[in-house]
């Protein structure tokens, strides 16, 4: 017979929920993604100064059937007339029981008014969200949603559409030389008067992220799910990323006067043994983004990749027109889904 746990966040015990994944799916979990999980909820995390949730784990015969958390964003505006809710960290066993543990999150995102359901999503966008719809064979990087093939067709299975879609393609050498080149030829001969492209100070990080993170909020204001977070809460969430960090692929655009009006982000994907170098985030205030700041600040990181010798990972571009096209096909894809409640 299947038992469901509602647990209550910061009252209840969350250990169940956080061992699930290390028995339904081993292959797309580690001890560090515990840790990190462990923060993002804990009381502790600023998220639920403005949100609230709550956690839901399966049993059947004294085994672990799966898990979810059923998050509201009282911040979010998604869409107008729309009260929307959020279903992450979902971990399912291959069996119909993750029906009942979906219908527990909807129903309780029902008694707080949602209107709508979307997912997957752990608590925000910076947290972690999109579920991997193709590209199971390829090796995953730090920061891509993976899961198992089949989590598309269960979600479809009980009434889910796909909201939204974004591609990731594999970048050999040349291709990130040849648009490294690209973009030099775009600025020659220009100049953007009063400000400058400098690396990131990695020995101050949380300063650095703490500076960006007007910027970030301002450029990424109408991507999907971005809701108003303090400074400090921007900052929490992101600090976990320092071991990938180094200056050579971080770059920031500042004015005289310090301002900070863009950015762009690549990460190693591993801190000691590194083989790919993922771009991961570019922002541009708007005032620059019809000028060639996006070139010129992309070109620091293409140089410094391209002296590594190593591939990179175009990563979670929104489905679209897109620099990346050149290649073909993206080589993985990722959707949220959505339902009306």
């Amino acid at each position: 017979m299947l038992e469901l746990k509602k647990i209550e966040l910061g009252t209840q015990d969350l250990t169940p929920f956080f061992e699930v994944p290390f028995a339904l799916d081993p292959e797309n979990h580690s001890k560090e993604k515990e840790k990190l999980e462990k923060n993002q909820l804990s009381p502790k995390n600023l998220f639920f100064e403005h949100a609230e949730g709550c956690a839901f784990v399966s049993f059947k015969d004294g085994k672990f059937k799966g898990r979810i958390f059923a998050s509201l964003d009282h911040n979010l505006v998604q869409k107008e007339g729309q009260k929307i809710g959020h279903i992450g960290y979902v971990c399912f066993s291959h069996g119909p029981e993750y029906r009942q543990l979906v219908l527990e999150a909807e129903n309780w995102l029902k008694e707080k008014e949602a209107t709508h359901v979307h997912g997957p999503m752990n608590l925000n966008i910076i947290n972690g969200y999109r579920l991997q719809v193709s590209g199971f064979k390829t090796k995953p990087f730090p920061g891509e949603p993976r899961n198992p093939s089949q989590y598309k067709d269960l979600f479809r299975s009980l009434g889910y559409n796909v909201l939204n879609t974004w591609n990731s393609w594999d970048l050999p050498p040349d291709f990130i030389k040849l648009s490294t080149d690209y973009a030099k030829q775009i600025c020659q001969n220009k100049s953007l008067k009063g400000i400058k492209i400098r690396p990131l100070n990695i020995e101050n990080f949380e300063e650095e992220l703490a500076a960006i993170y007007e910027c970030a909020l301002e450029s990424f204001a109408l991507k999907y799910g971005i809701s108003k977070i303090s400074r400090e809460e921007f900052v929490q969430s992101l600090l976990h990323l320092k071991p990938l960090m180094t200056d050579e692929f971080f770059h920031i655009l500042e004015e005289e006067d310090k301002k900070i009006s863009g950015f762009i982000m690549g990460y190693k994907d591993s801190p000691t043994d590194p083989s790919r170098i993922i771009f991961h985030t570019i922002a541009i205030k708007q005032q620059w983004q019809k000028t060639h700041a996006p070139y010129l600040i992309s070109i620091p990181l293409g140089d410094a990749v391209t002296q590594t010798g190593h591939p990179g990972i175009g990563a979670l571009a929104e489905e679209g027109k897109s620099t990346y096209d050149r290649l073909g096909l993206p080589t993985r894809s990722y959707s949220m889904f959505a339902k009306r409640l």
